[in-house]
């Protein structure tokens, strides 16, 4: 598969106008149209069932997943861990863990949902809690109500590549990517393209 970089006109590609507008419309199911909306209560931050000090490391991403966030899955799904980044997202000066993975449906037999999950730590470097940030997955489409595949925190922005697919483009292949970039606002995910779109955390996970 051959992906393609490239600087969106939006004024000389109609299509990709409406999809990027789409994109900024509903960037998550959690999102909000009205930016005042920005502190999340604390039953959407979720504790950790068990203490421990957090780590940077793949295997303790996959090991949290397996015994923190697959719980809030229901029994005929399954998570698994796709990759992590580390880097101050809430501008405490310490280290937090932001890992992306994927869900499956047993039933379906493929990918039902992809998601985000933030692990903060106490002043002692503890994990002590976390927050999801998870979308469907549709089959066969463009995948434009997600956050996209995040590469890197640069002075506390999640940048993540947002795919697009062109009118032509087989189910498979995307052929379009698009940067997209957040900051963390008292527990909520804001776009740095659009101020007002402000992804909220999952508060009913797939089910």
């Amino acid at each position: 598969m051959k992906t393609t970089k490239i600087k969106i006109d939006l004024s000389k590609i109609p299509v990709l106008s409406i999809s990027i507008m789409y994109i900024l419309m509903i960037v998550s199911s959690g999102c909000e149209s009205n930016a005042s909306n920005k502190n999340a209560p604390q039953n959407e931050y979720k504790s950790l069932k068990s203490k421990k000090i957090l780590e940077f490391t793949s295997e303790f991403a996959k090991d949290y997943i397996k015994s923190e966030l697959s719980s809030n899955y229901v029994e005929n799904s399954s998570t698994y861990y796709i990759s992590h980044l580390t880097g101050d997202i809430n501008s405490d000066r310490k280290s937090d863990l932001l890992i992306k993975y994927g869900i499956d449906g047993k039933k379906e037999g493929a990918l039902i949902g992809l998601g985000w999950s933030i692990i903060f730590s106490d002043d002692k470097g503890f994990a002590n809690n976390y927050l999801i940030f998870d979308w469907a997955e549709g089959r066969c489409g463009p995948n434009v109500s997600g956050l996209g595949h995040p590469n890197k925190i640069e002075n506390g922005n999640i940048i993540a590549e947002q795919s697009l697919y062109n009118n032509d483009d087989p189910c498979c292949c995307p052929s379009i990517s698009l940067e997209q970039s957040y900051k963390f606002e008292n527990g909520h995910l804001v776009s740095l393209l659009n101020e007002y779109n402000v992804v909220n955390p999952s508060k009913l996970t797939l089910r």
